[in-house]
């Protein structure tokens, strides 16, 4: 009963989330006309998410974890009732800038403080043979939100004002608050490390203490160091989409949300199909057919002068099928792999190195985009992510045959 209580109060603040965030990522675009401004929003959120990610790990790992969550909702709360006082400042004015670039950051902040404890907190309230499929029919709720937030928030934008999804949001969000405390206060918390107060290591020490228990694991290395590589392409180019759909496919914010919400029904096919079934191959395979299958994926989605937006369509399908035959399973290996008081930590590594490159692939991409148009960026995306993700695969399948010659 608590499961479905945080899925459902979590599920319906991610709802809200995301119409808020469909609504104010149009509305900038409209304000202001440019897509670098896009790119610095979201590079300036993962830079510090990026410097915070250490102590957030040592703070799930040495807290009652729910308790993180809703705090994580918490701070949500506020960004979005700042926000609401400074909708006024905003409207295309210069001033205006600071505000969205301090709120999308905020966002950004919020956000992963509650999904590093939700997820390690779902970790917790599971166990090796459950654990995929819990994580999948949580992003099924996810999927299942994002499915109905997108074209509402595109039908709502003609009747409603902005101000108007910022308190949707406030408020859904300050019921999940409410809701993840009831939950916590009912919970046991999680096992912590016995650790003398005078020999509490820094954050940055566990930072490396939890990187060398990680190397431990061969694949799992490769497919962690392969990270800032895929998020440095990938960061810019989900970021880009508006203008890519508005600028260069020279189409409406409709389009968009049908492009948005097949890339959710893509992910909900995947993630249901996860939920009941466990594939049969080793995860590393699966992990590499689903990347390649990302970056043909992404390829459509750029296309070229003249395609049918069916192309277009097409590939945002196939992206969101992708990206969760990626991210289910690497996180499964990763959580059952990981004991129960290091999984904030855990996170905190996969956060850094997926996030420390995407600042550098933003403002790189963004420029481009100024320069240049969101296609050809796309494109170049394209051709650096294939190039990496076949070095990934050939190495790999070369791990996998040492492991046979040695298990002979």
């Amino acid at each position: 009963m608590s499961l479905l209580a945080l899925f459902l109060f979590q599920g319906i603040a991610g709802f809200t989330g995301q119409l808020l965030n469909f609504a104010l990522i149009w509305q900038i675009l409209n304000w202001y006309h440019s897509p670098f401004l896009m790119s610095v929003c979201s590079g300036v959120g993962i830079v510090i998410n990026l410097v915070l990610t250490p102590w957030i790990g040592q703070l799930v790992d040495r807290s009652h974890r729910l308790k993180v969550a809703a705090g994580g909702d918490l701070l949500s709360v506020v960004v979005s009732c700042g926000l609401f006082l400074c909708l006024p400042a905003l409207h295309g004015q210069r001033s205006g800038v600071v505000v969205i670039i301090i709120a999308y950051a905020l966002r950004a902040l919020a956000t992963q403080i509650q999904s590093t404890a939700f997820m390690a907190a779902l970790a917790d309230m599971s166990d090796d043979v459950t654990r995929g499929r819990i994580f999948a029919r949580w992003q099924t709720v996810v999927s299942v939100a994002g499915l109905v937030a997108v074209p509402m928030s595109a039908a709502l934008m003609s009747v409603l004002r902005l101000d108007r999804f910022v308190l949707i949001d406030l408020a859904a969000v300050s019921v999940a608050v409410v809701n993840a405390w009831r939950v916590a206060l009912r919970t046991p918390m999680h096992a912590v490390e016995p650790t003398a107060a005078e020999s509490r290591s820094t954050a940055f020490q566990d930072l490396k203490a939890t990187w060398k228990y990680l190397r431990e694991d061969a694949a799992l290395t490769t497919f962690l160091l392969a990270l800032p590589f895929i998020n440095f392409v990938c960061a810019p180019i989900s970021t880009l989409l508006p203008p890519l759909i508005k600028l260069d496919w020279h189409l409406d914010v409709k389009s968009l949300a049908i492009a948005e919400t097949l890339l959710t029904i893509g992910i909900l096919a995947a993630s249901m199909l996860q939920s009941v079934w466990t594939p049969k191959v080793r995860r590393e395979y699966l992990i590499v057919a689903g990347l390649f299958a990302l970056t043909a994926s992404i390829g459509m989605i750029g296309g070229w002068s003249g395609a049918t937006p069916f192309l277009l369509y097409s590939g945002m399908l196939a992206c969101g099928l992708s990206v969760m035959f990626v991210r289910i399973p690497l996180r499964t290996a990763i959580a059952t792999s990981t004991p129960e008081s290091m999984r904030g930590r855990v996170d905190s590594v996969m956060l850094v190195l997926g996030s420390v490159a995407a600042p550098i692939g933003l403002l790189a991409f963004g420029a481009m985009v100024e320069l240049t148009s969101s296609r050809s960026a796309v494109w170049v995306g394209t051709v650096l992510l294939g190039a990496m993700i076949l070095v990934l695969a050939i190495r790999v399948g070369g791990m996998r045959r040492r492991s046979n010659v040695l298990q002979s």
